[in-house]
């Protein structure tokens, strides 16, 4: 996953934060904040200046959205049927980061 870059919604210079919420036969899960098992940071950016050594006519910023890689264990999650996983739920309400913009590639449940 990665923050969109240029988006609002997320704090410039700031890693993103979210909480992800299991639901099976069961009921919910607790919400697991992913920041407690890595980082999606802010991307980094990189402007090039005129003057500077960027090519012939380039563009004036290099910035991009770097996916990374998070691991949250099926253990992190508690009070649910983890053979029965129907929904993921991710809630933007974690306290410092109350909204946000990421891109997801994909979800995969691994025991």
């Amino acid at each position: 996953m990665a923050q969109v870059y240029g988006n609002t919604h997320n704090t410039e210079g700031e890693d993103q934060d979210f909480h992800v919420r299991l639901y099976t036969s069961q009921g919910y899960s607790s919400k697991v904040p992913v920041g407690l098992h890595g980082r999606i940071p802010y991307p980094d950016e990189f402007q090039c200046t005129f003057g500077g050594n960027c090519g012939l006519n380039p563009p004036n910023d290099f910035s991009k959205s770097a996916m990374a890689t998070i691991r949250v264990p099926l253990a992190a999650f508690s009070n649910v049927d983890l053979t029965d996983v129907r929904y993921a739920y991710l809630y933007f309400d974690v306290p410092e980061r109350p909204q946000g913009a990421i891109t997801l590639d994909s979800l995969e449940f691994v025991q």
